[in-house]
């Protein structure tokens, strides 16, 4: 059977008419300057300016559309979650450069010297100065000798399981 009243569910010592509510109290509009308006014009002008370049660039970026690739012996590389924060770039822009895959993982290099172009670029696009102290601390880069683990290599693997093969 239905609630007979359309109120809330209260306790039952509850009294109804001793909610009340109070009315906030709003705070009085400060009228603006004159200096000030054209200030707030100015400012609602550039970030409007700022909102174009971006979507320029947004819409200048495009996937790359082939597969992974084998960077030289020596290249200094990053991982794509390690590379995003210290360059300022977005999976999009990440995703718009060669990259060396691995057999078996989803895991992803990217090429240093190639994120630092494309922060450039992208700081260059947008009119922002770019920051020279805006570089990865050392432990995130990896060189490509470094990352043989990686690549899944059979002597690797079978080393493994003759080490492991009478436990």
């Amino acid at each position: 059977m239905p609630r007979a009243s359309k109120q809330k569910m209260c306790c039952a010592y509850d009294d109804p008419l001793e909610k009340v509510k109070t009315a906030r109290v709003k705070k009085p509009k400060v009228p603006l300057t004159d200096e000030e308006k054209a200030l707030k014009k100015l400012q609602a002008a550039e970030k409007a300016e700022e909102r174009k370049l971006k979507k320029e660039w947004n819409n200048s970026i495009k996937p790359w559309d082939g597969s992974g690739i084998k960077f030289p012996v020596g290249t200094k590389v990053m991982f794509k979650s390690d590379a995003k924060k210290p360059y300022g770039l977005t999976e999009k822009e990440i995703l718009s450069l060669p990259f060396n895959g691995f057999a078996n993982s989803s895991k992803r290099i990217y090429s240093v010297e190639q994120l630092e172009k494309l922060a450039e670029k992208k700081f260059e696009a947008l009119g922002i100065e770019y920051p020279a102290l805006m570089f990865p601390p050392n432990f995130m880069i990896k060189t490509s000798e470094h990352l043989t683990g990686l690549l899944g290599r059979p002597d690797n693997l079978f080393a493994r399981i003759r080490r492991n093969k009478y436990l």
